[in-house]
């Protein structure tokens, strides 16, 4: 068995970035291998830290520059891709992997039945990314709209949306300011799919959904980064991949604790659900 390769310090991380970046190109075989051997094991934050408090957060901070040396800006959660190719054969589809797309389509369709939006309802998805779970939302007759950070994905999804015949704007706006913009009582559905873990405003993004969500409204989270045996309440997620992701685009990749993220809903004001998929990217939190 492999022994774990600890990642302390930006050198430790350097060197592993430089590593596996090499394997990526000639050996992906070999990358997967060699990167879950990774692990992000910093010093941790003080026990008698509030996590939703301003130390807490600057603890984060500081791990993150370890990782990058550079600060942390929501800029950096830009996505370089070649929007041409990508706009014909978008993810999962251009892994060109059975398993990878498999994975995906089970894991929408088993977000879809944990939502149980029924057609005319209005959903906000933040963070549309490629746009799978909307459009397929959309095409049933759920009213969908979305935020995004990416201009590029805005063009993709209305590109994908024109392709199957449905509707599905996205917003070019950060999650929070983007949620504090909007009128009270406006969605009957606020929806993070894969991307929640990739803000550090956890409370206040909670409760802006509280706040814009109609009587009865839900509030879901799926596919997020969740990690039962987490160390601290929430910050940087430890495993090699995430590590190599946050080298590789800036992007803040956080894994949290179950019970710090249901600490979250309960101070949000909402009454929580967890719904078990057959694979990590369909388990859902549903605040009600």
């Amino acid at each position: 068995m492999s022994r774990m390769l600890e990642l302390r310090t930006r050198q430790e991380v350097a060197a592993f970035f430089d590593e596996a970046h090499a394997l990526a190109i000639t050996e992906p075989s070999a990358f997967r291998a060699y990167v879950d051997r990774a692990r992000w094991t910093p010093d941790l934050p003080n026990s008698a830290w509030d996590p939703h408090g301003p130390e807490y957060r600057a603890w984060v901070m500081e791990r993150y520059r370890d990782a990058t040396g550079h600060e942390y800006g929501v800029a950096n959660e830009a996505h370089a891709f070649d929007e041409a190719t990508l706009t014909q054969k978008p993810y999962p589809y251009n892994t060109g992997l059975a398993q990878e797309v498999g994975m995906q389509l089970v894991a929408i369709g088993t977000v879809i039945q944990a939502i149980n939006a029924r057609p005319g309802e209005l959903v906000l998805e933040m963070g549309v990314g490629w746009g799978n779970l909307a459009i397929q939302m959309a095409r049933y007759g759920v009213d969908i709209e979305a935020i995004d950070i990416e201009p590029k994905f805005q063009r993709l999804v209305a590109i994908q949306a024109d392709r199957a015949h449905v509707r599905v704007p996205v917003h070019v706006e950060e999650f929070l300011s983007g949620l504090q913009r909007r009128p009270d009582a406006s969605y009957d559905v606020v929806l993070f799919f894969e991307a929640f873990h990739h803000s550090p405003d956890h409370l206040a993004l909670m409760q802006e959904a509280r706040r814009v969500l109609k009587p009865g409204g839900r509030l879901v989270l799926a596919g997020e980064a969740i990690e039962p045996n987490l160390e601290y309440p929430w910050g940087l997620n430890p495993s090699g991949i995430a590590v190599y992701s946050i080298a590789l685009h800036g992007w803040l990749e956080l894994a949290l604790r179950e019970d710090y993220l249901m600490d979250c809903f309960s101070r949000a004001g909402f009454t929580t659900e967890k719904i078990m998929g057959p694979n990590a990217a369909g388990i859902c939190y549903i605040g009600r």
